[in-house]
């Protein structure tokens, strides 16, 4: 296939597509809590015990995030969906809730986006995903952490050989 230029010169479609066509996801990470936590029974932000995910079979995509007493960096700047997902046991819940916080200014956070499951048992699990889209502008302020919240005692459950409570970290495109 070719263009014709207005000239009567012609070139290639084939080299003018590569400016066309963005080069794809350039950051994916994920992470996981290692190991359960019991008695939660109030909002809390899951501050220790998270590691990358490691099984055999998976990989990041670019340098990854960092993360320190809970809170995540982002390696670049862009455009990221960020999905934040528990699973935990309950004695009863009304609610649990997953909660992924936001600052812009590496200081005030605020909770961005919430998702909602309930237990009838001790034996029931529930489940919630909560995720946004976040426009990274400085990689020094703009920073995210995660929570969950009950009305009862829960316990959430955690594994280094398993995801149960992760996060995706997915840069889609330039800010």
């Amino acid at each position: 296939m070719s263009i014709i230029k207005p000239n009567n010169n012609t070139i290639s479609a084939i080299t003018a597509l590569p400016a066309a066509i963005s080069v794809g996801i350039t950051e994916a990470d994920q992470w996981r809590l290692s190991a359960n936590k019991t008695n939660v029974s109030a909002f809390e932000i899951l501050d220790s015990n998270w590691e990358r995910v490691d099984h055999t079979g998976y990989d990041k995509i670019g340098t990854g995030m960092s993360e320190s007493s809970g809170i995540f960096t982002f390696p670049s700047t862009g455009i990221y969906l960020v999905s934040f997902h528990i699973m935990v046991s309950g004695a009863g819940s009304n609610y649990i809730s997953s909660k992924i916080s936001i600052t812009t200014n590496n200081s005030s956070y605020s909770i961005k986006s919430e998702a909602y499951a309930n237990t009838s048992s001790s034996s029931d699990w529930g489940n919630a995903t909560s995720n946004l889209f976040l426009d990274v502008t400085d990689t020094s302020n703009v920073k995210v952490k995660f929570g969950i919240d009950s009305d009862n005692a829960i316990s959430y459950k955690g594994s280094t050989n398993a995801n149960y409570t992760w996060s995706n970290f997915i840069r889609l495109g330039d800010t």
